[in-house]
């Protein structure tokens, strides 16, 4: 068979009833929803227990709508625990300075929860700052153990003797 060529008007006319098609088409089928809506608010006029059923709808929707969000809330709660078991470990963490070692300030003794100055006095044959920090890795190991692969690289960058850790533990145990 071979294909006959179209010509320019061929085209046009084709392309115009193609239009014309769609347009039709598109004008019938929002006819047809209009026509669909008028016939579903004329039943919910004629029938008032229809709208009773989409109240009892909307209801159980919004009731399973508070279930998902008491669950939401509930998980959040649990996230809260955990960011408040975890809150102590990061101030902690985020105290470290630079060369590894921990100052002996006001955050530091919040967190241990032993008074700054007692802190301070314990430690007076020591570095303020060695004892800092081998107070800081002696309530990694007794608090946060759980979490030593992420603090152990810490005290090691602190490089505070091992003997006064435990002596720092010692000391904080008494406390």
């Amino acid at each position: 068979m071979k294909a006959v060529p179209q010509t320019a008007e061929r085209r046009k006319s084709l392309v115009m009833q193609k239009l014309e098609g769609d347009a039709d088409k598109s004008m019938s089928e929002s006819k047809q929803k209009t026509e669909r809506k008028e016939k579903l608010d004329k039943s919910k006029q004629n029938n008032p227990s229809s709208e009773r059923k989409d109240e009892s709808k909307q209801k159980n929707q919004s009731s399973a709508g508070e279930k998902n969000q008491t669950i939401v809330a509930d998980k959040n709660r649990e996230n809260d625990s955990k960011r408040k078991e975890l809150d102590p470990f990061l101030r902690l963490v985020r105290l470290q300075e630079f060369d590894g070692k921990w100052s002996a300030s006001e955050e530091l003794a919040s967190i241990v929860q032993i008074d700054l100055q007692k802190l301070k006095s314990e430690g007076a044959n020591v570095d303020a700052r060695v004892w800092a920090s081998a107070i800081a890795i002696a309530v990694l190991n007794l608090r946060f153990l759980w979490y030593k692969v992420e603090w152990e690289l810490l005290a090691a960058r602190a490089g505070i003797d091992p003997e006064l850790v435990k002596k720092a533990m010692d000391w904080i145990r008494t406390m």
